[in-house]
């Protein structure tokens, strides 16, 4: 793990990104994640540049079921 490395990439996506070279930013914040996968920050960023939306944990299941 990296995450001083990951952190830099993450800064030049952000400039990148802010400069409308959106395909540049994605390579960069794909190298932040490749440095440091466990990066939320680098997550983050790349799943907003590609568009996906975070995956929040499944709700846990209630005990609620008026068949029992």
């Amino acid at each position: 793990l990296e995450p001083a490395i990951a952190r830099a990439f993450v800064e030049e996506a952000r400039v990148l990104q802010q400069q409308g070279k959106t395909a540049e930013a994605l390579e960069k914040a794909k190298q932040a994640t490749y440095a440091d996968p466990s990066h939320t920050e680098a997550r983050a960023l790349l799943d907003s540049l590609t568009g996906n939306k975070p995956v929040k944990p499944a709700p846990a299941p209630t005990d609620d079921d008026p068949t029992d």
